[in-house]
């Protein structure tokens, strides 16, 4: 089962390598301990093919009161 069909075998590399994303609970959890987080966090993860390895992809949304 191949991503992507390749002219090149070297460059083709097999769907089951390729990093498949899911869902988290990680945002909320936060937002459990920080409240003031409540609707300017988001997070998601990211399945690959390692056996221990983590990827965190966080999103803040930070806004100043001197922001003009």
């Amino acid at each position: 089962m191949a991503e992507e069909p390749q002219q090149d075998p070297w460059r083709a590399r097999s769907a089951l390598d390729s990093p498949i994303p899911t869902s988290t609970e990680s945002a909320m959890a936060i937002t459990f301990i920080h409240p003031e987080f409540e609707g300017r966090l988001n997070g998601q993860a990211v399945r690959g093919p390692l056996l221990i390895a983590r990827h965190v992809d966080a999103e803040f949304r930070m806004e100043s009161e001197e922001a003009s």
